[in-house]
């Protein structure tokens, strides 16, 4: 039996979501596309419950308001919700979700981001 005859949809592995989104961005030479961009995954995010902005959920260092939380499916599938009072944050949470949700506990755990140096700041 099929994945879609069983109800469950295949969602592609988390390195091709990684690098569609990171080609996406790439594509851009612009740092103003770039932010126009993630302002456009920030509009895809829905809201989260405002029982879920709790402090348990915020993420604490960050000088915007996010929350954060995960959740297992029925299929034991964790899914990702987030939110935030800034737009761009907002949008990192969409890319959070959209990258992270649907995978399987161990998988999220295997996710392994590697060092990265600084952002050198632009000018816009």
């Amino acid at each position: 039996m099929d994945s879609q005859a069983s109800g469950v949809v295949d969602q592609p592995s988390l390195p091709k979501r990684i690098q569609y989104i990171a080609d996406e961005f790439q594509s851009m030479s612009d740092p103003k596309e770039r932010y126009k961009l993630l302002l456009k995954y920030a509009k895809t995010l829905p809201a989260l419950e405002a029982s879920k902005k709790v402090p348990t959920n915020r993420v604490m260092g960050c000088t915007s308001e996010v929350w954060m939380t995960a959740s297992l499916d029925d299929s034991s599938r964790v899914q990702f919700s987030g939110d935030s009072d800034s737009e761009l944050t907002r949008g990192l949470c969409a890319l959070l979700v959209q990258l992270m949700s649907g995978l399987k506990p161990q998988e999220v755990l295997q996710v392994c981001v590697p060092p990265t140096n600084p952002p050198q700041h632009q000018s816009i």
